[in-house]
Order: C-alpha cells, then sequence, then structure tokens
C-alpha cells in the first residue's frame, strides 16, 4: 500500500512541467513574460503544495497544511487539505521556527512541544530549508512506517519544488 501511494504521487508530480518547458513556450515581451513566469510558477508552486498535502492527510488521517518561503525568506501558506484548517499565532510562530532552524519541532517533538502541530521541514539537497509541513497529530504518536513515507513524500515534493524556486 506504502508502495502504491508513492508510485502515485510521482506520477502526479512527474504530470507537472519543468521551469524550463514553460520559458522555451513563452514568446512575449519582456515585461509581460516576466509576470506570466512568476504567475505560472505561483500555480505550479500551489499544486505542487496541494499534492503533498493529499498525500501527507493520506498518511496521517488528519489535517495538513504547507508553508513554502517567498523570495525574501518569508513563510507563506500554499496549502491545506481542509478549508477549516485555521494555524493559531502560536502554531504559526513554531513554523516559522522549524522553517528558520530545518528542524522538526511541535507535538510530540523535542522542540517546542506546547502546539497540537507537528511541523517538519521542507528541504532540498543542498539542505537549505524551502518550506514547511505542518501535520495535526503528535510525532511520538506515528508509527515508523508513517515517519519513514512522510519523509519519502516531502523527498519527493521537495525536488519537484526545487524546479521551480
Amino acid at each position: 500500500e506504502s508502495l502504491s501511494m508513492i508510485e502515485d504521487l510521482s506520477k502526479e508530480l512527474l504530470n507537472i512541467p519543468l521551469h524550463e518547458e514553460i520559458i522555451k513556450e513563452i514568446q512575449e515581451p519582456s515585461g509581460q513574460k516576466n509576470f506570466a513566469l512568476l504567475l505560472i510558477k505561483t500555480t505550479v508552486l500551489e499544486e505542487i503544495s496541494k499534492i503533498l498535502v493529499k498525500y501527507l492527510a493520506k498518511i496521517v488521517m488528519s489535517n495538513t497544511s504547507v508553508f513554502l518561503k517567498d523570495d525574501k525568506g518569508q513563510l507563506r501558506p500554499l496549502a491545506k487539505n481542509s478549508a477549516a484548517v485555521e494555524l493559531t499565532i502560536k502554531e504559526l510562530s513554531v513554523a516559522e521556527w522549524v522553517a528558520a532552524k530545518g528542524e522538526i519541532a511541535g507535538s510530540g517533538t523535542e522542540n517546542l512541544t506546547e502546539v497540537n502541530w507537528v511541523f517538519l521541514p521542507v528541504s532540498i539537497s543542498s539542505g537549505n530549508t524551502i518550506g514547511v509541513a505542518g501535520l495535526n497529530c503528535s510525532y511520538k504518536n506515528l508509527f515508523p512506517e508513517q515517519k519513514n513515507l512522510i519523509n519519502t513524500v516531502l523527498k519527493l515534493s521537495s525536488m519537484a519544488i526545487s524546479n521551480w524556486i
């Protein structure tokens, strides 16, 4: 079942075009080209984030959210698996801490445990944290297989995101 989930995730992520492919297709003047690329980049990153929260929610069976850093390094919410997901200021500050430190924090971890969510860094191969994934559960209550699956989903998704940042 886990392998099937990873295969489905990979298929969805592979359907997203590469940055270079989109650039080749745009033939607009420079100003419009930059605006069009920004719009496309935002749309693609939102789509990858939606795919990411969908698979994380399947693994933990609870609410999930994804934040990515913008061009100024600020954490911005991009997707959540339910419209009812609203994080508190305290939860958002834990997500910011994870983005800055690149370490897991929140419920069931050793860092900033006073919230109900656990936040995991979304990092690229260079080790730079590009975002944060939030799970409305306690990390210590997850089974080892769930943790491994979460890490695999995060790695695959971060590879897709890195093509667009």
